[in-house]
């Protein structure tokens, strides 16, 4: 029993309960109250035989196909009576389930392959948004994000190695344009990068204390831009050429997505299968007593009706 003192119900009190409970009264119109019947609904896999109907509905499946399934297990296995109907009800429901779980695994493809689409048009974009103007200056003054594709990045560089060489021709040697060549150009040093790094600082040293350049400096560092800038953009061809085209490899790598979505569908699946077997076991054995399934024990005919579907099994086996 609690020690606490309940709080003593007040005028005031009463009314401020009052007034909370008209605020959480839940949906009142009868279109709301439907629809909040199904709030808790996430895949229709254990929904009660009451509610088949309106679940089918709610996960956007016909419940009429599901009654003609229903219909042709009926002729094809003649029940005779309510014990062996309720077994092809079951062969039904385990079918219909299993089809659900052949469309969630298409649904997973299916978002496998939209994803790779998306993908592909990031990449497009990102190339797009690599491209500048050899004469725009602007971008030596802010720090622009590298992409992450392969083939955008190649597109920024060989952008940025325009707009350096138009610097360099115009005899504009500063330290951050060294520096921006390292950033997008020469991420992956080579002895060109460095020295190409190398020049560019010296340059700017001497530009900054009003130094006479050297006579080999510039021509040298025009020849060496002018090598990496072909480099770079043979790379950006090469890639761009492999980038609009989704190989058949990644492709059908899509096909079969890792994860744990895959997993438990598979699992759900094999269970199903071993549930269909079981479950057609039972009634092929009604088929082959005749629709009418008996054994004989001790020269007595004993009947089974009242062996559910474990007893069922059993005679399933021992009749192969």
């Amino acid at each position: 029993m609690s020690l606490r003192k309940s709080p003593r119900l007040t005028t005031r009190l009463l009314a401020a309960n009052r007034q909370n409970a008209q605020n959480s009264t839940g949906p009142r119109t009868s279109a709301g109250k439907e629809r909040s019947r199904w709030n808790a609904l996430k895949h229709g896999r254990y929904t009660a035989s009451d509610a088949t109907r309106e679940s089918m509905l709610a996960l956007g499946e016909d419940p009429e196909g599901f009654e003609r399934l229903y219909q042709e297990l009926l002729s094809a296995y003649e029940p005779a009576d309510a014990l062996w109907a309720k077994q092809v009800e079951d062969l039904a429901k385990l079918y219909w389930r299993r089809g659900r779980l052949e469309r969630a695994r298409a649904g997973l493809v299916r978002r496998e392959l939209d994803r790779l689409e998306q993908e592909r048009e990031q990449r497009r974009k990102e190339i797009e948004e690599a491209v500048f103007a050899p004469t725009e200056r602007r971008v030596l003054d802010v720090d622009v994000p590298r992409p992450q594709d392969a083939a955008a990045k190649l597109r920024q560089a060989l952008s940025y190695g325009e707009v350096i060489r138009e610097q360099v021709a115009q005899r504009n040697f500063t330290s951050r344009l060294a520096w921006i060549f390292g950033r997008y150009c020469g991420e992956n040093q080579t002895w060109r990068t460095n020295l190409i790094r190398a020049l560019m600082n010296r340059l700017a040293r001497d530009n900054e204390y009003s130094n006479p350049p050297r006579e080999d400096d510039y021509p040298k560092l025009v020849e060496l831009l002018e090598e990496e800038i072909g480099n770079i953009r043979a790379a950006f061809e090469a890639a761009e050429r492999e980038s609009p085209q989704i190989s058949s490899a990644e492709r059908d790598a899509r096909l079969a997505p890792l994860g744990e979505s895959w997993d438990r569908l598979s699992r759900q699946e094999a269970a199903l299968d071993r549930a269909i077997d079981r479950k057609t076991k039972i009634l092929l054995s009604y088929l082959r007593f005749g629709r009418r399934p008996a054994r004989q024990a001790e020269g007595k005919a004993e009947g089974l009706e009242d062996v559910g579907e474990a007893g069922l099994l059993k005679l399933a086996k021992e009749t192969k």
